[in-house]
C-alpha cells in the first residue's frame, strides 16, 4: 500500500516473514543480516537506512537518528497525502 513502515533491531523478521524485503536495503541488529541478505534484500550498517518508503535501524543506541529519519519519512507522506 506504500505506507511508511520502521522496523528496528529484531524487526525486519515481520518483513522478512510476510516476503517484502526482496530487492530493499535495510539494516538491523547485527545477529539477523544474515536472514536478511537470505530474503533478497541488502543489509548495510548503518545507525539508520531510508529505502522508499521504510525506514530500518539497528539497535537502541541508534535511536537518536532512526527517530529522525522516521519523523522525516512519516512527515513526507503526511505532505504527499495533503497535496
Amino acid at each position: 500500500a506504500g505506507k511508511p513502515i520502521a522496523v528496528m533491531c529484531h524487526g525486519p523478521w515481520l518483513l522478512i516473514s510476510a516476503g517484502l524485503t526482496d530487492g530493499r536495503k535495510m539494516t538491523s541488529y547485527k545477529t539477523i543480516q544474515d536472514d536478511i541478505r537470505n530474503s533478497g534484500a541488502e543489509w548495510t550498517d548503518e545507525e539508520a537506512v531510508r529505502d522508499r518508503n521504510w525506514v530500518s535501524s539497528r539497535q537502541p543506541s541508534d535511536i537518536p537518528r532512526f527517530n529522525q529519519e522516521m519523523i522525516a519519512l512519516f512527515s513526507e507522506n503526511i505532505a504527499q497525502k495533503a497535496a
